[in-house]
């Protein structure tokens, strides 16, 4: 599933800086993807209501730059 490997870059990211994350870069196929997880699971980490579309409130970036099914956490 692609929530369980955003969770597991989430939390590898925390234990190896020790920082909160402020934002998420991933390609906007990924991020369709990641949605139709969410929802299906009926998750409430992606609000659907919400314009801002956020991820467990933390900001996402949809980039063409990113390669389809990767993040970046920062």
């Amino acid at each position: 599933m692609i929530q369980d490997n955003l969770e597991n870059e989430m939390y590898s990211h925390i234990s190896q800086t020790g920082k909160d994350i402020n934002l998420i870069v991933m390609h906007p196929n990924t991020w369709v993807n990641l949605c139709k997880d969410v929802w299906a699971s009926e998750s409430m980490a992606i609000y659907k209501h919400d314009a801002s579309l956020k991820y467990k409130g933390i900001r996402v970036l949809r980039s063409l730059d990113m390669v389809d099914g990767l993040f970046e956490v920062r």
